[in-house]
């Protein structure tokens, strides 16, 4: 009872709160509204690594181990750095950093930047744009970095960057289209060319109702997924918070 009347608090701040725009829109940000996870403003601990198979291209590789030191790092609307960053933030960053490749900021304007790509050929370092706007306009509102066995990692509302399963409860039904960004697809069939042992491309893994986490270890580290056994209700209440939020930041 408690933890409900904690997030009817929490959601009920939310929608008093103005919002004017968010990763998932385009146009001149006016404003910087920060939304962080966890307590206070510092990077939270994260409780999983990212599996980066060794046998991934190079680019790829470095695109993944970028992202994983970005776990943890706070949601903040607008954001671009590790004090608090936003979904499409998160993205541009990652590439920036990891390849020195600059990708529009939006996650609107990024999903048309891709090549559209079948989501059963999606590969380590794809892109997956949804719609989570409150109203399900059908509009690119979110996007996430693909890291394989049906995961993906993203600057997500409610948590922060956080790697999620690409089917689950709420992603699921919001993912609206998949993409590669061409640049990095050149470089990456170049490397595929050069080496024998490239992988083929991966589908996503269908996801359970629990949340795939892989165990504690450094941010660069291979590690193995396990579950972690939430209970129905807290798992139903993340999903109602998140979509509260996500409506609230893309309007």
């Amino acid at each position: 009872m408690r933890r409900m009347i904690k997030y009817a608090m929490i959601l009920l701040t939310l929608i008093a709160a103005a919002a004017v725009t968010s990763c998932g829109t385009s146009g001149k940000m006016t404003a910087r509204a920060t939304h962080h996870s966890g307590k206070g403003h510092k990077p939270q601990k994260p409780n999983f690594d990212i599996k980066i198979d060794p046998m991934l291209p190079a680019d790829t590789r470095s695109l993944l181990a970028e992202a994983s030191t970005w776990l943890g790092v706070p949601y903040a609307w607008g954001g671009n750095d590790r004090s608090g960053v936003d979904c499409s933030g998160f993205v541009t960053q990652v590439f920036k950093n990891a390849l020195d490749i600059k990708l529009p900021r939006t996650s609107a304007s990024q999903s048309e930047y891709c090549m559209d790509i079948d989501r059963l050929k999606l590969q380590p370092g794809d892109l997956l744009f949804f719609d989570t706007t409150g109203s399900r306009e059908g509009r690119v509102s979110h996007v996430g970095l693909y890291i394989g066995d049906g995961n993906m990692i993203h600057a997500s509302t409610s948590k922060g960057v956080t790697v999620s399963a690409v089917d689950g409860v709420y992603f699921g039904s919001r993912l609206m289209k998949t993409g590669r960004v061409a640049s990095l697809h050149s470089r990456m069939t170049a490397q595929s060319s050069a080496s024998p042992a490239s992988t083929a491309p991966e589908a996503p893994r269908p996801a359970t109702n629990t949340v795939s986490v892989p165990a504690v270890g450094k941010s660069s580290a291979v590690s193995t997924p396990v579950t972690d056994n939430i209970d129905a209700r807290t798992l139903v209440l993340d999903m109602l918070v998140e979509q509260k939020l996500d409506s609230i930041y893309s309007h």
